[in-house]
This record gives C-alpha cells, structure tokens and sequence, in this order.
C-alpha cells in the first residue's frame, strides 16, 4: 500500500494519509499523557511520518509546558521494531514471580 501510494495511486494515498492523521492523532495523545523527550517510530510508522502525521500529532496536542512538542524520530531498531516490541509483551506476561516459580518448578535441581 505504501509503495501504491508513493506512486501515487489515489485509494493507496488516501489510506496511507488516514492511516498517518490516526497515527498521528494517537501520537499526540501519548505525548500528552507521558511528555515524551522524544518519540522514536519503527516498522511502518517510519514510512508514515510525514506531514499529515505531523498536522494530526501537533492538532492533538494540549498546551504544554515546552516550547516545541518533542520530536519524532526513527527508531534505531528499524524494522525490528515490531518483533522487539511484541517479544517485550511475551517477556512481560511471563517472567512474572508466579511464572518464574511454574518454571523452576518444571525443572531438574540440576539445571538451574
């Protein structure tokens, strides 16, 4: 889509711009709820930054106390990103104590 788009393709241009406005929305309201230093993307955010994401994240923003809102980066993770993200959430659901003392459970004396 985002390669119709960058050719300009209309439906692929108006779903990536949609797409980039609710981003760019949804941006704007976390940098409201955590006040951010900076706000890094990865995966397909990359390719929708822009100037709708920035017209929509900027519209979504409450009166702060900087000067500028922060800015919208890269991700040094690159297309990694996602995977990154989503083995986070793995890590989170299970190395919890309960989690952690089920798998000590399961294993020999020997092995840990």
């Amino acid at each position: 889509m985002i390669e119709a788009a960058a050719g300009g393709e209309p439906e692929a241009v108006k779903a990536v711009e949609s797409n980039a406005g609710a981003l760019g929305k949804g941006i704007g309201a976390l940098i409201n709820a955590l006040d951010p230093a900076t706000v890094t993307l990865s995966g397909l955010g990359v390719a929708l930054t822009g100037d709708t994401l920035q017209r929509a994240c900027h519209g979504a923003l409450m009166a702060m106390r900087r000067d500028r809102p922060p800015p919208i980066l890269p991700s040094a993770l690159g297309d990694r990103g996602p995977l990154v993200g989503a083995m986070e959430s793995v890590f989170d659901a299970f190395l919890t104590r309960e989690g952690v003392e089920c798998w000590r459970a399961t294993r020999p004396k020997n092995e840990m």
